[in-house]
Order: structure tokens, then C-alpha cells, then sequence
């Protein structure tokens, strides 16, 4: 049986993982080993040139998903913020991959609790 053991290699960096930092509130930021991407998804075969999914087509923008073993996952995740080599983000979901794995939806790090239109650095300064 695959244990946690088995899934280490996947996270580590010299193989097909990466490493990121967790900052969470109130505690030591900590290195945790993951690995980018979704798990691809199985399923019928359609025919060559046509998006069986073309009306449901939805923008993701900005938005990264990271692999991360579920022992390693933050408690309160929606407070903790990852920070990559090149970038800041916020944990918009965590969804159960399995039993061993978490996918984590990350989007660019801003501050949740500020009001409506004081979160992102876009904003025409006047």
C-alpha cells in the first residue's frame, strides 16, 4: 500500500517538487516541500477539434494550484500566506486529494480583511 513515505519523492525539489514557505499567524514561517499543478483528470475521449466544455469555459486568472501533503497543510489556512521564489500568495481552497495530498488554490497575497477596494496594488493611486 502507498504510504507517506512513497509521495516524497514527488515533493522533492530535485525531482518533481518544489519548495515554499508557509507564514503562518502566530507562528515560525517554515519550508514545506509540494509540487505544482493539478492532477491530470481521466475521462471520455471526444472528437479532435471540438471543446465538449466550450460554454463552460471559465477564467482563472492569476491563480496557481500547489500539492502539498495533508500533514502539512496549516490549520487555519485561510490566514496563512505562501511565498514562492518569485511570488506572494493566499490560500483560496484546500480540497482533499486522496488521503495523503491536499490541493491548494493560491491567488496573489493580498489582505483579506481590508476593505473592498483597499486589497490589490492595481489601483490608480491620485
Amino acid at each position: 500500500m502507498i504510504g507517506d513515505d512513497d509521495f516524497d519523492s514527488f515533493f522533492d525539489p530535485e525531482e518533481f517538487g518544489c519548495t515554499v514557505q508557509l507564514i503562518e499567524p502566530g507562528r515560525e514561517a517554515r519550508a514545506v516541500n509540494g509540487m505544482w499543478g493539478e492532477p491530470q483528470k481521466s475521462g471520455r475521449l471526444y472528437r479532435s477539434g471540438v471543446d465538449p466544455n466550450a460554454a463552460n469555459v471559465r477564467v482563472k486568472p492569476n491563480q496557481a494550484s500547489l500539492q502539498l501533503p495533508r500533514d502539512e497543510v496549516p490549520l487555519n489556512w485561510k490566514a496563512t500566506k505562501v511565498v514562492t521564489d518569485d511570488a506572494e500568495y493566499s490560500i483560496a481552497a484546500a480540497e482533499p486529494l486522496g488521503r495523503l495530498r491536499t490541493l491548494l488554490t493560491l491567488v496573489p497575497y493580498g489582505n483579506r480583511a481590508a476593505p473592498a477596494g483597499e486589497r490589490g496594488k492595481w489601483q490608480a493611486s491620485s
